[in-house]
């Protein structure tokens, strides 16, 4: 679904929602970069693939048929939850991985702070056992790699586990180590989000989100517009370009006022 706003100053507000079990992010933004280019009339730079030749290789696929049974049982789970958006840029980001004493990303440094953070404000018992659920394109990293283009969804949930007071005891240097061991591995695995104790990722800082331009020019800001659960962060790429990352949190209130004094770095 699509919805084009128009504003009296002369801006527009593209909004669109999809379906997680059509396509992943990183489908989801192959298809809007392409609908971008047609707008200016420019031919797609990477057409989508829809081969499902791994199907053929793997024999349990086989048993999966469009009449297998599924059921899905939806809650409202942004009820009393607070937005707030928190911007990493490029200094912040570089202070992070110094203080973090590591080879590690700078998605890396930023969701270690976030997670350690939300211990913080949430005063987990030392003892707590806490999780920080991350997204993992695996396009590129199954036994056959899909083509560049392939449309659907190749995305798992890489698990960092450990208790609150190893994180915060531990900082950067040792959550950095829990999170990129999480992701280097690729052990997809996930488990239910335990209200006000774990931690959830999505979207993914590598999204062009800001390489859209319908004929318009840039886009000013790209936002989510569903809020979801206690713990929940996008981390998306910032307007400013760069390494900056952008990192919408969804908390409660007074969780949310205690998060935005913790993941302060200066």
């Amino acid at each position: 679904m699509k919805l084009v706003t128009e504003f009296r100053c002369g801006g527009v507000c593209v909004a669109w929602s999809f379906d997680h079990l059509v396509m992943d992010g990183s489908s989801l933004w192959q298809f809007m970069c392409s609908w971008s280019e047609i707008c200016r009339g420019l031919s797609i730079s990477m057409p989508p693939t829809h081969d499902r030749f791994f199907e053929q290789q793997h024999e349990q696929f086989s048993s999966i048929t469009p009449t297998s049974s599924l059921s899905y049982v939806f809650e409202e789970v942004s009820n009393g939850m607070e937005a707030k958006i928190f911007e990493f840029d490029d200094g912040t980001i570089e202070r992070l991985k110094f203080l973090a004493s590591g080879s590690f990303s700078a998605f890396e440094v930023v969701a270690s702070q976030v997670w350690i953070a939300l211990c913080k404000a949430r005063h987990l018992p030392a003892s707590q056992k806490t999780s920080h659920q991350l997204p993992l394109n695996c396009r590129s990293r199954l036994s056959t790699p899909l083509l560049a283009g392939y449309f659907g969804n190749c995305v798992f949930c890489a698990l960092a586990e450990s208790t609150a007071g190893e994180l915060v005891t531990g900082g950067l240097p040792f959550t950095g180590a829990v999170v990129h061991e999480a992701i280097t591995r690729s052990n997809p695995f996930s488990k239910g989000v335990t209200d006000g104790v774990d931690t959830w990722g999505g979207s993914s800082p590598r999204f062009p989100m800001y390489s859209l331009d319908f004929g318009w020019g840039k886009p000013a800001a790209v936002r989510h517009a569903t809020k979801l659960w206690n713990g929940f962060c996008f981390y998306d790429p910032s307007p400013r370009g760069g390494k900056a990352i952008e990192v919408t949190v969804f908390l409660p209130p007074e969780t949310m006022a205690k998060f935005s004094e913790k993941v302060k770095t200066n």
